[in-house]
């Protein structure tokens, strides 16, 4: 029995969506621009800041990209996850992510991609990346590889 005014100890919340989160890693794997209808190119990540057709506006230290681009991001799981209904298997350890390029954009000087609104490939969903999120990707030291560093709603 509680004796009045004594407060009840509350257990810590646990963000099941943050410790999720903080479990995944990967890579930018590409991203492609689309010329007309059923005309793409593939850019590598290593060109994004040398191609004109990826890159609509500077301002400042921030790179904004043009809106016909879609941004490819490859998240890998520590342990395989059920894949919905929808999906092509049962289980993954892997699922592809992509985004427009109005949700874009890249600070120079911090050397990150911001990637917003991420929703996964159809062919591979699972149930905790069906709402859209965001994710923030470093540019790697060695290299020209982007890795995740941050996914977030």
């Amino acid at each position: 029995m509680q004796k009045d005014g004594a407060k009840r100890k509350k257990r810590p919340k646990v963000d099941k969506w943050a410790t999720f989160a903080n479990s995944l890693k990967g890579y930018l794997v590409m991203v492609i621009v689309k010329k007309g209808r059923h005309n793409l190119e593939k850019v590598s990540p290593g060109e994004l800041l040398s191609g004109d057709n990826v890159i609509r506006t500077q301002q400042m230290n921030t790179v904004y990209f043009h809106y016909n681009t879609l941004w490819k991001v490859n998240l890998d799981f520590k342990k395989p996850l059920e894949c919905t209904g929808q999906a092509v298997r049962e289980t993954t350890d892997w699922i592809l992510v992509h985004t427009e390029g109005r949700n874009v954009r890249l600070d120079v000087s911090e050397r990150k991609l911001y990637l917003e609104n991420c929703v996964p490939c159809i062919a591979s969903a699972v149930k905790e990346l069906l709402e859209p999120f965001n994710i923030v990707l470093t540019k790697s030291e060695k290299g020209d590889d982007w890795l995740v560093t941050q996914v977030s709603r």
